[in-house]
């Protein structure tokens, strides 16, 4: 009896150290087991699925046996490429009710049976991440009310199915970034009432239809960059009153109609770089003039050529603007005004050939600005008079060699980069 024993505790450790190097995880692959072997019951892992069939895999050195308390133990299952599964039907983890993570990466996925993953008291992460999936039935997370965090990235969604979330009650973070996308439909989301972070980054969306975000009244933060939408309009947005950030960069977006941010209370950063904006009119931003947490805006990388008088109105509390890397090469009186609080001003990688003594009127609490890379040669007579508090200026690769502290109204503590200041 006492050699079954050593046998048996030998075969244990054995089988926790294989799991552990082979990507199947129990607990932080460090915990011992010392339970009691003799009192042990034990189980055939080929008995149980397709995810059985992997463990026993693991096995073969040794025996496809494992005891139940072990089975039942499991807290983190990571399943490798190298096991192609391509159908997990349903309970396909029956009885590992202490599993708290899932990680599927590249195992051939093509089918996920409604009911997969029913009988996971304790699952709180599950990834889904590279397969052949085009599609999610209705019931596939069926018994996750525990879920918080949902990754299904790099697969071949087409479509979101509104029944695929409805069980995912307490879900906060969902990643659908990298999959093939088209387009959002109204209540596509509407049961994840508890969402904080949706991430749609890399897919194909060229249209979102209205209240297709309905439902998401906490949403945080949305990712929306490296897709094909070709212009935002009013309803796109609607439901999203508590969101505070929104990536919308590397799309195809040309037009941006009024009235498309006037729900958005709470916004704080606005990402719209890498886009084709050719303009900013005075009601481009409307909306984002009655929120007082509206900090930072980036628009570079488009190709904007005019800003409208007031195109900025309203926008007190921005800290941040990123107009770089655009068509840029003249203002208008009151191209910057209501930027109360603007510090940094990124107008690097234009065409601007003179800086006038209009351009930064308003901009009383700038710090900061980078002109870096345009094509000035002149700079009108007070140029930089009011920006009282001007620490910083960068004028690198510039034609113009010299600069007049004095003529240009530059403060006395101001630093200038990238060429001679005379005083």
């Amino acid at each position: 009896m006492r050699g079954s024993l050593d046998s048996l505790t030998c075969w244990a450790q054995a089988f926790h150290r294989t799991l552990c190097a082979a990507g199947i995880l129990i607990g932080s692959c460090w915990m011992p087991l010392t339970h009691s072997l003799e009192r042990s019951e034990t189980i055939n892992v080929c008995d149980r699925g397709p995810i059985g069939q992997v463990l026993a895999d693991q096995l073969r050195h040794s025996c496809d046996r494992i005891s139940r308390q072990d089975y039942e133990n499991l807290s983190i299952l990571t399943i490798s490429p190298r096991h192609q599964l391509e159908n997990l039907p349903p309970k396909a983890f029956a009885g590992m009710k202490s599993l708290r993570r899932i990680h599927l990466v590249g195992n051939g996925l093509k089918q996920i049976q409604p009911g997969a993953f029913k009988g996971l008291p304790a699952l709180h992460f599950l990834e889904i991440s590279r397969q052949p999936l085009e599609r999610l039935e209705g019931g596939v997370f069926l018994g996750l009310d525990r879920v918080h965090s949902l990754k299904l990235t790099d697969n071949r969604l087409l479509k979101v199915n509104p029944q695929t979330f409805k069980s995912l009650d307490r879900l906060q973070e969902l990643d659908l970034s990298g999959n093939w996308l088209q387009e959002l439909e109204k209540d596509n989301f509407a049961s994840l009432s508890l969402l904080r972070v949706l991430n749609l980054q890399k897919n194909h969306i060229r249209h979102i239809q209205p209240q297709s975000f309905r439902g998401l009244d906490r949403l945080l933060r949305l990712d929306l960059s490296d897709n094909e939408l070709t212009f935002l309009c009013p309803g796109m947005l609607q439901g999203l009153s508590q969101l505070s950030s929104l990536n919308a960069s590397a799309n195809l977006i040309s037009e941006i109609l009024s009235g498309t941010f006037l729900e958005l209370n709470q916004l704080s950063v606005l990402n719209l770089s890498d886009n084709l904006i050719q303009q900013l009119r005075a009601d481009t931003f409307i909306g984002l003039n009655s929120t007082t947490a509206f900090i930072s805006l980036r628009l570079s990388n488009n190709q904007i050529e005019w800003i409208e008088q007031g195109a900025f109105a309203g926008l007190y509390s921005l800290l941040n603007l990123h107009l770089d890397g655009n068509h840029l090469s003249d203002f208008i009186p009151g191209a910057f005004w209501g930027l109360d609080s603007l510090r940094k001003l990124e107008l690097g990688q234009n065409q601007i050939e003179h800086l006038e003594g209009f351009y930064f009127e308003g901009l009383d609490s700038l710090r900061e600005v980078n002109l870096e890379k345009n094509q000035v040669s002149t700079v009108g007579n007070q140029a930089f008079a009011f920006s009282s508090q001007l620490e910083k200026v960068s004028l690198h690769q510039n034609p113009i060699e010299s600069l007049s502290r004095t003529q240009s109204g530059l403060s006395g503590w101001a630093e200038v980069f990238g060429l001679r200041l005379t005083p």
